[in-house]
């Protein structure tokens, strides 16, 4: 355990490797400060663990929308699905991300300071004081920023009664269960890897959730090495919305997936307001809704996986079973290797679209 001078230095040592101003304003996001902010949190980083910087290229941004049942106190879960989603983007599209996300919420985190202390879409959409302030114009100008910068959507959805079918023979509260938050995360991290791995990618890939998760302390310690070696990725951490902009991108995505997916499976009445479409309209991915079955099968394969880590050991992941053509495993190779490119070579939205949105702009190209 580290002592407490130790703690100050690494601290003072991160302020001055990544000088910054309080974090809610995040003038100066540059890709590796932004690596660092996402990894230590900000300035107050004390008794974190130091991780090697370089070699990253791309991040991903997740949510959660509704809870695990068994988790704070609690039977049951507060909706009736649990989806965790997100977005994909390289860090040099994370910096221009932050920097044309901040100012539109600036202000009001500046004039209402506690009260707005970053976007949160259940108070937007509910028009929540001081939320109902932030306009309708300004909400579209978020999901203009949201289409110019991501590059991938991913979301994982389960029904809580079919995750109660499948785990009625188990105490809700003991600690070994496997959570529903444990395998939408993972189907997501898991994702992200085979494209990763189908494109050749070889650095490995920050994954950063959301904190404040009940099930989130277990799932962190599901991973040893071995798993993070095979799905090359750095350890996944948890962070603050308030403190890392694009996890506010995640909760509207969250939020909007879940709210579609329930008004669509008949769960709740037709939503007044609903982005769902416009959301995903632009950005290519994937949405996985998990039926019974499938819940099964995943909560097998999550308990194995539970026992093999408990041995230090992890399975890779193989691509079998699939049916199709050497011609469309030929053109989805070719997606996955332009989903993994550099922010200037980047065109898999052209490449999905025939053109229809053209290559995106460079920054500090003018508009034409």
């Amino acid at each position: 355990m580290k002592t407490e001078s130790e703690s100050d230095r690494l601290d003072a040592g991160v302020r001055k490797m990544f000088p910054e101003k309080p974090y809610g304003a995040l003038e100066h996001y540059t890709p590796i400060a932004g690596l660092a902010r996402s990894l230590f949190g900000g300035p107050n980083c004390a008794g974190r663990i130091i991780c090697v910087l370089t070699g990253h290229k791309f991040a991903c941004h997740w949510d959660d929308s509704g809870t695990d049942p068994g988790t704070e106190a609690r039977s049951k879960s507060d909706k009736p699905i649990l989806l965790v989603g997100g977005y994909m983007a390289h860090v040099e599209e994370w910096d221009g991300f932050t920097r044309e996300w901040m100012p539109i919420i600036q202000p009001f985190i500046d004039k209402y300071g506690k009260k707005f202390p970053s976007f949160h879409m259940t108070e937007w959409i509910n028009s929540v004081y001081p939320y109902s302030k932030f306009s309708e114009q300004d909400f579209e100008r978020l999901m203009t920023v949201i289409d110019n910068y991501v590059r991938m959507h991913v979301t994982w959805a389960i029904e809580i009664d079919a995750y109660l079918e499948i785990i009625k023979a188990r105490h809700l509260e003991e600690s070994d269960i496997v959570r529903a938050y444990h395998i939408c995360a993972r189907k997501c991290i898991e994702g992200i890897s085979l494209w990763a791995k189908i494109a050749e990618h070889k650095e490995p890939i920050l994954h950063i959730f959301h904190h404040g998760n009940s099930a989130w302390p277990s799932f962190e310690d599901s991973f040893n090495d071995e798993m993070l070696e095979v799905l090359n990725i750095l350890r996944p951490i948890s962070q603050s919305e308030r403190q890392i902009a694009p996890l506010q991108a995640a909760d509207i995505l969250a939020h909007q997936t879940a709210r579609d997916l329930m008004t669509k499976q008949g769960m709740v009445a037709t939503a007044r307001k609903l982005y769902a479409d416009k959301l995903i309209s632009v950005v290519p991915g994937m949405r996985k809704y998990i039926d019974t079955a499938e819940l099964a099968r995943l909560y097998e394969e999550e308990v194995m996986l539970e026992q093999l880590r408990a041995l230090g050991r992890f399975p890779p992941r193989k691509l079998i079973g699939h049916t199709a053509s050497p011609d469309q495993v030929a053109s989805m190779v070719a997606k996955m290797k332009e989903l993994f490119k550099e922010p200037k070579d980047y065109q898999l939205r052209t490449l999905l679209s025939g053109g229809r949105f053209g290559e995106r702009k460079q920054e500090g190209q003018k508009e034409s």
